[in-house]
């Protein structure tokens, strides 16, 4: 993932955005074009909420935005290969980051 922090905000009145940077380009092997699946699980990593896959752009960048209908609490963004099923990149050995959501804020700023 970037060395950016997933960035929290309110979208409108009930709605909450979550933008997560990623940057691949330190990956010995990432190419561009080359898709990723960014998933939204469960502050504990056991349930997914929502997936998508991305493209990485010549440089390994990209970035992937998943709107709720309020804070969803504390989460986990995983990365991993898109043909991955969102259950199977629960359980694979992958990028992995927790964000504290609820107060809108992540851990350490």
């Amino acid at each position: 993932m970037s060395r950016e922090k997933p960035t929290p905000k309110a979208a409108k009145p009930g709605k909450f955005t979550l933008g997560v940077p990623i940057n691949l380009s330190q990956v010995d092997d990432f190419k561009a074009g080359q898709e990723v699946k960014v998933l939204i699980a469960t502050g504990d990593g056991t349930k997914a909420i929502q997936s998508q896959t991305v493209k990485l752009d010549q440089k390994g960048a990209s970035s992937a935005s998943f709107t709720f209908p309020e804070a969803p609490g504390d989460v986990r963004v995983v990365l991993g290969p898109p043909d991955a099923s969102d259950d199977e990149l629960l359980g694979l050995q992958t990028v992995r980051r927790s964000c504290q959501l609820s107060s809108g804020r992540m851990p350490g700023s």
